[in-house]
Parts: structure tokens; C-alpha cells; sequence
């Protein structure tokens, strides 16, 4: 395998990584959206805010 190859793939996994970081960003970000979403509308938290 010459350096030059070698380099290619470094960049090509360091892409792939950087990619799979931010695919999990969105995840977690999205997911938490509907987890607050969820929160909002669920009758315990409300009640909870009503007791307040």
C-alpha cells in the first residue's frame, strides 16, 4: 500500500466519522424534541404544572 493510499483512507474514515457524529447530533436532537414534546402534552407533567 503506498502513503498516498493510505492517506486517502484516513481522510475517507475521518469523513465517515465526522459524518456518524453528526448523524447522532440530529438523532439525539430530534429525539429530545419529542421527548420534550411527550413532556408537554403528557396529563402527569401538566398535572404537575397545575399543582404549581
Amino acid at each position: 500500500m503506498t502513503p498516498i493510499m493510505s492517506r486517502a483512507q484516513f481522510s475517507l474514515c475521518l469523513q465517515a466519522i465526522r459524518c456518524a457524529c453528526f448523524a447522532a447530533i440530529i438523532a439525539l436532537g430530534v429525539w429530545n424534541g419529542y421527548m420534550l414534546q411527550y413532556a408537554a402534552t403528557s396529563p402527569t407533567v401538566l398535572r404537575l404544572v397545575q399543582v404549581k
